[in-house]
């Protein structure tokens, strides 16, 4: 595997790590995980998905529209 490319999948995994709560440390023993109500990997693609239907897609719309 190219260094590049190892170099950059790592740098990816440490820069998302925070955004998605993963979190190193360990708990106390029989102490559970707090929950966690912050972003998730599907609802950053969910939002991607709505960001390109309201910004790309309104030119395709609009064209089936006047269509009809």
């Amino acid at each position: 595997m190219n260094p590049w490319i190892l170099l950059t999948v790592l740098v990816l995994i440490a820069l998302a790590a925070p955004r998605y709560g993963v979190d190193s440390r360990w708990l106390p023993p029989g102490e559970l995980p707090r929950p966690r109500h912050g972003p998730t990997p599907l609802g950053d693609l969910a939002a991607l998905a709505r960001w390109i239907r309201d910004h790309v897609a309104p030119t395709a719309r609009e064209e089936v529209a006047a269509r009809f």
